[in-house]
């Protein structure tokens, strides 16, 4: 994981399938595993190819890599070319979870903050991150 800090930004890159690679030898056999069962329903390479795709496709966001970019105003994060924008003004609460920090829109636990909110992958920058979405989240609630 690379990081670089700005006062007005910070931007890292992280790749969990090379930070943890007895996971991501599991993820590959059970992706394996799957496609092999589908070749022996359906007898066919195309489909075992199809299958396997999809699940590697699907699990893109562990297998590659992932920059994430944070300013005062927005947060972006870009992976396999496909990248998402939002302002940090949307969101009210932060909260530090294994692996990385939550934001959430809502001031309080909701049910659809999963749905409506960012999880941000930072294990070996976390505190860094947290202290920089504190400062600029403003006086809005921060869960630690």
């Amino acid at each position: 994981m690379e990081s670089i800090k700005n006062n007005d930004q910070i931007s890292w890159k992280i790749h969990p399938a090379l930070d943890d690679p007895g996971k991501t030898l599991g993820a590959i056999l059970v992706i394996l595993a799957f496609s092999g069962i589908v070749f022996w329903n359906f007898s066919s390479i195309f489909w075992m190819a199809f299958s396997c795709c999809i699940l590697f496709f699907s699990l893109a966001r562990y297998f590659l890599p992932t920059r994430y970019l944070l300013t005062p105003l927005k947060i972006e994060s870009s992976t396999l070319g496909f990248s998402r924008k939002c302002l940090l003004s949307h969101f009210q609460r932060a909260e530090k979870v294994k692996g990385g920090i939550f934001l959430s829109p809502f001031s309080l636990p909701n049910r659809l903050e999963h749905y409506r909110g960012v999880f941000l992958m930072c294990k070996k920058n976390q505190s860094e991150v947290f202290e920089f979405v504190k400062r600029h989240i403003g006086e809005k609630e921060i869960l630690s």
